[in-house]
This record gives C-alpha cells, structure tokens and sequence, in this order.
C-alpha cells in the first residue's frame, strides 16, 4: 500500500438509532481521501475497541496508521 492510512469516527447529524442515540461511523481513510472501510460503532461500544476489527481486512502492508 505504502500510504498513510487515518482513522477517524464521526457521529451523523439527524441520524438516530431506534433507541434514541445518535450513529456513530468509524472511517479508515488513505491519504488521498479514499475510504477504504467504514462501519458503524455498536451503541454499546467505542471507537477503540471497533478499530482493530475494522482494519483487520484491509492489507496495511507498508502503510503508515
């Protein structure tokens, strides 16, 4: 890959869960803008503990995170 790869979690303006919380979405970014993963933080979670899986599909190898 030999880019750097950011991460970054964001909530969504006007988008709300059944259970009243906001969406929360995690982004795995190359440094060009492409997304190269993005998925929705469980409610009952944070955005440390859905980093590793969300990047565990991806091939970093060479990359900067």
């Amino acid at each position: 890959m030999g880019a750097a790869v950011a991460v970054d979690g964001k909530s969504l303006r006007g988008a709300i869960r059944a259970d009243s919380r906001r969406v929360h979405l995690l982004s795995a970014l190359r440094d060009d803008g492409i997304v190269l993963a993005q998925r929705e933080v469980d409610a009952k979670s944070n955005e440390i503990t859905a980093y590793r899986p969300q990047l565990e599909p991806l091939d970093l190898t060479g990359a900067v995170w």
